[in-house]
């Protein structure tokens, strides 16, 4: 019988972990979740509870469901109290909306969820569940799916339907979200991308600038160096065409997971970092002096990124 040394056995074991871990795709507990209710635009999420008062419990299924799978969940109840006492908000007053708790949360992704009891007659009701989540960042839909109880008789309480409901839809549901994390793992977050130069400055696209990236000094065009960094920064991107004023992406896909933090590399800390090279490394090669201010926003769903001095 063969014998392996104990530094075999244990370099066999390392490497079956690292391998087991790489197939396993990506990992819940990289992200913070949250649960809110059904909103439109506009819609008071106070207003929304007050409507159907069994859908705090609902969220609390939905997020005892992610708990369960490994999920950062974010406490609904306690983040909405929070964003009143911070925002000065007053219950029979206040304008909670989802983007204002969003924005004042910042979850990587949350689901929306409704919940209704259907009477199937004959003295039988069914449940329906339906969810919807996105990335928070992007607004990337990631899953939506909708399911229905079989139809019971004798239950009184909606909310013995509503854990029928979860417990038929949970891994399904989480299946299907685990499998559009990976394939963007692996595709990148797609963003809509613009960056422009403003009308009242005496550079372009085509000037020549210099700049450290990744410790290379790099020297070209100032259309050509941002693409240099791009390439380094991103998974992928796909230019529409591009003026003196104008470079614009149909998209750019970002990484999924920052390698160094191990936390979701979302649009806004994209921004920063490029925002932060055009401010600090960027350097017009024949007038050093010379500098790029830049402002990032959002419009139309698309990710201005404007040069100015």
């Amino acid at each position: 019988m063969r014998i392996f040394s104990p530094f075999v056995i244990c370099l066999f074991l390392l490497c079956s972990d690292a391998m087991g871990q790489e197939n396993q795709g990506v990992q819940f507990q990289y992200f913070s979740m949250m649960v809110l209710p059904y909103t439109v635009e506009g819609d008071r999420i106070e207003k929304k509870l007050e409507e159907s008062p069994k859908l705090r419990h609902a969220i609390t299924q939905i997020e005892d469901m992610y708990l369960s799978k490994g999920f950062q969940v974010y406490d609904f109840a306690a983040r909405l109290e929070a964003y009143w006492d911070t925002e000065g908000l007053q219950e029979s007053t206040g304008y909670d909306t989802k983007a204002g708790l969003l924005n004042f949360s910042k979850p990587d992704i949350y689901t929306e969820l409704e919940f209704k009891a259907i009477d199937c007659g004959g003295g039988q009701k069914k449940a329906r569940l339906s969810l919807k989540t996105y990335m928070t960042s992007s607004g990337k839909l990631l899953v939506n799916k909708s399911g229905d109880t079989n139809c019971f008789s004798g239950v009184g309480d909606e909310m013995i339907l509503l854990e029928r409901a979860v417990m038929d839809m949970e891994e399904e549901y989480t299946a299907t979200l685990k499998r559009a994390l990976d394939n963007m793992a692996t595709m990148g977050q797609p963003v809509a991308y613009s960056i422009t130069i403003d009308d009242n400055v005496s550079f372009d696209f085509n000037d020549n600038v210099k700049a450290d990236i990744e410790g290379v000094e790099e020297e070209g065009a100032l259309a050509e160096i941002l693409s240099i960094w791009l390439d380094e920064n991103v998974i992928f991107y796909k230019s529409t065409g591009s003026t003196s004023q104008l470079m614009k992406f149909d998209e750019v896909r970002l990484p999924l997971i920052d390698s160094k933090s191990k936390r979701v590399y979302n649009v806004e800390k994209f921004n920063r970092d490029f925002r932060r090279f055009i401010i600090s490394k960027v350097k017009f090669a024949d007038l050093p002096e010379e500098t790029i201010s830049a402002k990032v926003q959002r419009i139309g769903g698309v990710t201005v990124v404007h040069l100015t001095n």
